[in-house]
C-alpha cells in the first residue's frame, strides 16, 4: 500500500529531529505541580493564632482538664475532616469543581442563588420543560450544590408549561361492594 524505505541516520547527523524524539535540556515546567504542591503544604500546615492568657485559680483548671483532652481529639478530627473534604474538590480558572469519581468528569460548584435559578430555567427550558427526574439528571451532571433535588422538585412544581402537559394519574374512587 505505502511505498518507502527505512534508513538509519546517525544522530549527530539528523539534527531535525522532532520534538517527540528528543529530550529538553532543562527542566520541564509543571504549571500545575506549583500549585498542586502549595495545596498539599497548606493542608498539613497547622496555623495558630496566639491569644494573650490570663491565669486562672487552679480548681477551674481541674476542672476543664478531662474537658482538654477531649478539645485536641476534636480539633484533630475536624481537620481531617477538612482535610478529606478539601481532597475532593479542585480550582480550575477561578471556579471551584467537585470530584465525582474517576470515571465521571468534575461538576462546578454553584453557591449564587440566583445562579442556581438561571440554571435550572435554561436546562428545564432547553430540554422541553421535562419532568423532574430529567432535569436533575441534567443540572447534577453538571453542576453541585447542597439541596439541589430540593431545588429542582420545587422549580419543576412551579413550571407552568410543565404543569400543563404533565400526565396525572387520576385514581378511580373505591366503591364497597
Amino acid at each position: 500500500m505505502f511505498d518507502f524505505d527505512v534508513r538509519y541516520i546517525l544522530g549527530r547527523k539528523n539534527v531535525v529531529a522532532d520534538a517527540l524524539s528528543r529530550k529538553p535540556n532543562g527542566p520541564v515546567p509543571d504549571k500545575d505541580g506549583d500549585l498542586d504542591d502549595w495545596v498539599d503544604s497548606q493542608l498539613d500546615a497547622v496555623h495558630l493564632h496566639m491569644r494573650p492568657i490570663t491565669i486562672q485559680p487552679i480548681s477551674n483548671i481541674e476542672a476543664a482538664e478531662g474537658a482538654g483532652a477531649t478539645d485536641d481529639g476534636s480539633l484533630l478530627d475536624k481537620f481531617r475532616n477538612f482535610k478529606r473534604l478539601a481532597m475532593r474538590h479542585v480550582v480550575r480558572g477561578r471556579q471551584l469543581f467537585r470530584k465525582q469519581s474517576k470515571d465521571t468528569p468534575l461538576v462546578r460548584i454553584v453557591d449564587d442563588i440566583q445562579s442556581r435559578k438561571e440554571i435550572m430555567a435554561r436546562l428545564h427550558n432547553e430540554s422541553g420543560h421535562r419532568s423532574r427526574e430529567g432535569i436533575y439528571r441534567k443540572v447534577a451532571d453538571r453542576y453541585f450544590w447542597e439541596g439541589m433535588y430540593t431545588d429542582v422538585v420545587n422549580y419543576v412544581k412551579i413550571c407552568q408549561p410543565y404543569q400543563m402537559r404533565a400526565y396525572r394519574r387520576q385514581e378511580e374512587a373505591l366503591h364497597p361492594t
